[in-house]
């Protein structure tokens, strides 16, 4: 079992006329993620929040995953999703993106390893 979290900040520098022009502030993001394995099965999951450094109303971005993976002597299979989110900052609603994956692992051996793996 794995257990991340994690936060960081950046500050803006600069004039306060120029901050303002830029509609910049302190940037914050805070993330958390779990893994969890047992005899060859591993989930995993993570969710990070950024608010981008912007002032304006409606820019914060949010991501999450989950994907699980087996292994079977050399050969590995698994899958995952992936979803985000972006507030839209000069209209109502929010831009949102979705990937799909699946993949393959085969370890050859002597540091050899073939990979596969499809993306959507």
């Amino acid at each position: 079992m794995a257990i991340y979290a994690g936060m960081a900040r950046g500050n803006v520098e600069g004039t306060a006329a120029a901050i303002a022009a830029a509609v910049a502030e302190d940037q914050d993001q805070w993330s958390l993620s779990l893994s969890l394995g047992y005899s060859g099965i591993t989930f995993g999951a993570d969710y990070r929040a950024d608010d981008q450094g912007a002032s304006a109303a409606n820019t914060d971005r949010t991501d999450y995953s989950v994907g699980s993976s087996y292994a079977m002597g050399p050969q590995t299979i698994g899958a995952a999703e992936a979803h985000g989110e972006v507030e839209a900052s000069f209209s109502p609603g929010q831009d949102e993106t979705d990937g799909y994956q699946v993949g393959a692992v085969y370890t050859l051996g002597l540091g050899v390893t073939l990979t596969g793996g499809v993306i959507h």
